[in-house]
């Protein structure tokens, strides 16, 4: 029989282990999936972890380039109203 959980079940599953200090083989007895498939779900939910982890600092990257743009706009707007006596 095949199960098809979603990723915030697997999420709560792999989550569990560390949580309630049980060993991966009660973990996976009691929620029925093989070990085999738990750490097949560890890997996958890493890997994507490690992309989410990129593309934040990514992200962080591109909002203080875009904060250091802005302020210099705002410097120019600064500069033009007093060279237009405002």
């Amino acid at each position: 029989m095949k199960m098809h959980l979603s990723e915030d079940e697997v999420a709560w599953i792999l989550e569990e282990v560390n949580a309630q200090g049980k060993s991966i083989e009660e973990i996976c007895r009691a929620n029925h999936i093989p070990v085999k498939t738990f750490h097949f779900w560890r890997r996958r939910f890493r890997a994507a972890e490690a992309m989410d982890e990129k593309k934040i600092q990514e992200l962080m990257r591109e909002r203080d380039r875009l904060q250091r743009e802005l302020a210099e706009r705002k410097e120019e707007i600064n500069i033009l109203k007093k060279f237009m006596g405002k």
